[in-house]
């Protein structure tokens, strides 16, 4: 274990559904996250979907450890 602080700023990320075939990008730049999906899109403020939400629920919160047994 490091004495590093991960913070992710910035990333594009690329949902497919295997399902249905169909593939959502969602953008996350500082504050401001985007989908390209209709949920998104046809939103009313504040704006997001199911995809952003999993984007930051199983994503950007990962602890230090998690991130770790990804790279």
């Amino acid at each position: 274990m490091s004495d590093f602080t991960v913070i992710l700023k910035s990333g594009r990320f690329n949902i497919y559904n295997p399902d249905s075939g169909n593939s959502y990008t969602v953008l996350l730049h500082d504050d401001e996250v985007q989908c390209d999906c209709k949920s998104y899109e046809f939103c009313i403020e504040p704006k997001s979907c199911k995809h952003i939400r999993f984007i930051l629920d199983e994503i950007v919160n990962l602890t230090p450890d998690e991130l770790e047994e990804l790279a």
